[in-house]
């Protein structure tokens, strides 16, 4: 049997395009899809017997080709390989989060209850057609293994407003280049210092245990074991005093801060998330050696 020639730039066909098939028997063509646009594209396979020129096939072929606005670039196969990491010591590997649509996006990352891992940054705003470096820091107390776990990465298409200086001199917006690594440093009163760093500490401490709570609500819906019974709680320590700020201090405390994000309109219905599926090994160093015993020729004293 004979194939006749593809004439379509998004398909091609792998192998001869003529090939012998016994009696009773049946072979497999390749053929492969690489579309150059987001469309769908079809073509029409034409083969026949060859020396029978009435016995002619026609199979139609057809795919679909898309592009994701926003993509990893520097790993293989999309997919992030962190290898053999030590109990304890950090690791960390850098690769580019790319918006190839035609708006600025908003990304948020969620490892969800692995808090083994820090992206950094973890959330920020992304131009059109640009790229942004992200950090992944993975730092673990005990032996584990992760298999194409996957860590989120949550877009939004976004619009970002105008400044009001932009406003009042009419001027066209210019996009801000914003995410959370960006920081400010301003002196403070120490008593003050003191009060934000303990707020700060304070919602940490609830956004863990929401998430713990819903990690918690999600391995429930799922059918999983209800865990065992707590014990009886101890009896809380108090909570400490609330800290007042002393206005008689000088400002000498060094406070860095975030710098705000640009306000946004969100695109509704634009929402995404990507998912990154990272592997690993995290355990304790083991050295082997198949050597027991070392054995020296007779040598001479001091020669």
């Amino acid at each position: 049997m004979r194939f006749d020639a593809l004439r379509n730039d998004g398909f091609t066909f792998i192998g001869n395009l003529s090939h012998t098939i016994t009696p009773k028997s049946y072979h497999a063509f390749p053929i492969q899809f690489t579309p150059k646009r987001a469309q769908n594209e079809s073509f029409v396979l034409t083969f026949s017997t060859m020396n029978n020129p009435y016995e002619q096939h026609k199979v139609l072929i057809t795919g679909e080709g898309y592009a994701e606005s926003v993509t990893f670039e520097g790993l293989p196969d999309d997919e992030l390989s962190i290898g053999d990491c030590i109990v304890g010591k950090q690791k960390t590997v850098t690769f580019q989060l790319a918006n190839n649509g035609n708006s600025a996006v908003r990304f948020n990352w969620n490892a969800g209850d692995k808090e083994e891992f820090k992206l950094f940054p973890s959330q920020g705003h992304l131009k059109a057609h640009s790229s942004k470096t992200i950090t992944v820091a993975f730092k673990s107390e005990k032996s584990l293994r992760y298999d194409k776990i996957e860590l989120q990465c949550e877009t939004v298409a976004i619009e970002q407003k105008a400044t009001p200086d932009e406003v009042s001199a009419s001027e066209g917006h210019s996009f801000v280049d914003w995410d959370d690594t960006m920081k400010t440093v301003r002196l403070v009163r120490p008593s003050e210092l003191k009060k934000i760093m303990m707020e700060r500490e304070a919602e940490e401490r609830k956004r863990k245990e929401e998430a713990e709570a819903a990690a918690a609500a999600a391995a429930k819906g799922k059918g999983a074991k209800a865990p065992a019974k707590a014990p009886p709680k101890k009896e809380e320590a108090p909570t400490e005093a609330e800290v007042v700020i002393d206005e008689s201090e000088e400002a000498t405390a060094e406070l860095i801060d975030t710098i705000p994000e640009p306000e946004h309109d969100k695109t509704e219905g634009s929402e995404r998330s990507v998912a990154l599926k990272t592997s690993l090994v995290c355990d304790y160093a083991r050295f082997d050696c198949a050597t027991t015993r070392l054995d020296f020729k007779p040598t001479l004293m001091y020669a």
